[in-house]
């Protein structure tokens, strides 16, 4: 019976159990995309200050003076945490699992979204940048090694594209809201959505772990005991 479990299970294809979780835990991936873009068409609009840089609307500046060095080192700023999450995520995913990582990742995504939308100068938004590429950088890190986990091989080949197309969906999503979205102060708006993004993702209800992820956690002779 036990050989009949493993061959169903080596051949098994995309369940929708697997479908569900890998969608549900790629809207965090989506959030990496839009993060990605959606500071590229309001950049102009935010740095020239048409309207005169001491104006403001409801006590917030309409825009941020900055010089086109200055502004692409505050765009930049997203990688830097990209990286400081990737780094960081491997050590947190085997210590705490992959779903932990995914999920956490959102709450960090949540403080970078009143930073990014309250921002008044250009250390204030480049902090919130470095925030939120912490939070998608640790995001986009697990997020490979968890659809891995929860698939079987045949499923784990079609899955594995979600990555990119989630990235690629909310590239889209981002160029499409800036359209109209722009002006001050609806571009503070516009940033302050990967919040919404966030709580979308925090409520999808992800999958348990697996035993993969288990291996990482226990002793693997006490699981390899237990799988027996």
């Amino acid at each position: 019976m036990t050989s009949d479990i493993k061959l169903n299970s080596i051949n098994l294809g995309i369940t929708k159990y697997q479908l569900f979780c890998v969608l549900a835990a790629s809207i965090t991936i989506v959030n990496s995309g839009w993060n990605l873009v959606v500071i590229n068409q309001p950049g102009d609009i935010i740095t020239m200050c048409l309207a005169g840089p001491k104006h403001s609307i409801d006590g917030l500046p309409s825009c941020i003076p900055a010089t086109d060095l200055v502004w692409g080192v505050a765009v930049g700023s997203y990688s830097i945490g990209n990286l400081i999450g990737a780094i960081a995520c491997t050590w947190f995913s085997n210590k705490y699992g992959r779903r932990f990582v995914l999920l956490h990742s959102n709450t960090i995504g949540l403080i970078s979204a009143p930073l990014l939308g309250l921002s008044v100068n250009i250390p204030m938004f480049v902090c919130a940048r470095v925030v939120s590429g912490i939070a998608q950088g640790a995001a986009n890190g697990t997020f490979s090694t968890y659809v891995v986990e929860i698939t079987t091989p045949h499923a784990r080949n079609s899955l594995a594209c979600v990555l990119e197309l989630a990235v690629n969906v909310g590239m889209v999503l981002a160029m499409l809201c800036s359209l109209g979205m722009m002006k001050p102060p609806l571009w503070r708006g516009l940033f302050s959505l990967t919040g919404v993004l966030c709580l979308i993702s925090m409520n999808a209800d992800i999958t348990k772990e697996y035993e993969q992820i288990i291996m990482a956690t226990v002793r693997y002779v006490r699981l390899k005991d237990i799988l027996r």
